[in-house]
């Protein structure tokens, strides 16, 4: 068994997705404050972190902006660490709510918009089609399902 972070396309044996989240644009009250950020054209204008595991591009469209996905500024393959550096005033994030929960909590990261777009990717639990039978991993699975059901 294994839990993935997947648009699903790709995972083989038996997936089944653990939940659906939205995408939307998170930063530091500090950074929003000094940058004047209270629409949606002013994210775009903003200093956008970037990861290619939450792209921009879901974003763009539910907020009717023809952009391609930015091409400059930093870069993370680490969520975390992301989330981070949006909190240390570094720029405006990308993010689930469900990511970004600790942050959120704390005040440390505010929305800028309540817009949001479905997630290009989510978690998935798999497993081979031979153990999907095996009790141990049906009940598993079940029970992931379940405690994280919104």
């Amino acid at each position: 068994m294994a839990i993935r972070w997947s648009d699903g396309k790709e995972l083989g044996g038996v997936s089944h997705r653990l939940f659906e989240d939205r995408v939307g644009p998170l930063a530091a009250p500090t950074y929003i404050a000094a940058h004047g950020l209270r629409s949606i054209d002013d994210v775009a204008s903003a200093t956008l972190l970037r990861s290619p595991l939450l792209p921009w591009g879901a974003w763009f469209q539910a907020a009717g902006l023809s952009r391609p996905e930015p091409e400059r500024g930093a870069v993370f393959n680490d969520l975390g660490m992301l989330l981070e550096a949006a909190s240390a005033g570094l720029g405006v994030a990308m993010s689930t709510r469900r990511l970004a929960a600790a942050w959120l909590d704390s005040g440390r990261l505010v929305p800028i918009t309540e817009l949001t777009a479905p997630s290009p990717n989510s978690y998935y639990v798999t497993c081979t089609a031979a153990d999907q039978h095996r009790p141990e991993v049906a009940d598993f699975m079940d029970w992931l399902r379940e405690g994280l059901a919104e």
